[in-house]
């Protein structure tokens, strides 16, 4: 499982907490930068895709929002696609990235694919 989401701030011990809770066999890998894409990616055992998109913060908040819900292996590539490279340039570090490096990391892993004629 993977999921793309808003910047998380390490108030309050969250990080380790997250690590303290969640990680197996010192498996999780946790990456921070500022996004605002909002997406989570499930691949079933049996085979399936799941995405699960939309316009909501992960968080509560008294808006109406949208979210889609879809067995999709093309739009699940293309996000897993960013979520990699996103992944392998700020996985687990001390601070917050914010602005054009997140914005070029997608880039480059669009580019690597051709996916804007998905």
């Amino acid at each position: 499982m993977f999921g793309i989401t808003p910047t998380i701030t390490n108030g309050g011990g969250l990080v380790e907490r997250i690590y303290n809770e969640l990680d197996i066999d010192n498996r999780l890998q946790v990456a921070f930068c500022s996004s605002h894409i909002k997406a989570t990616l499930l691949e079933t055992y049996c085979g399936k895709h799941i995405v699960i998109h939309g316009s909501g913060n992960y968080r509560s908040s008294n808006s109406i929002e949208q979210i889609t819900i879809t067995d999709d292996k093309d739009l699940f590539t293309f996000y897993d696609l960013i979520a990699q490279e996103l992944i392998a340039k700020y996985k687990t570090i001390n601070k917050a990235i914010v602005g054009k490096p997140v914005f070029r990391a997608a880039e480059e892993a669009i580019a690597k694919k051709d996916l804007l004629t998905i």
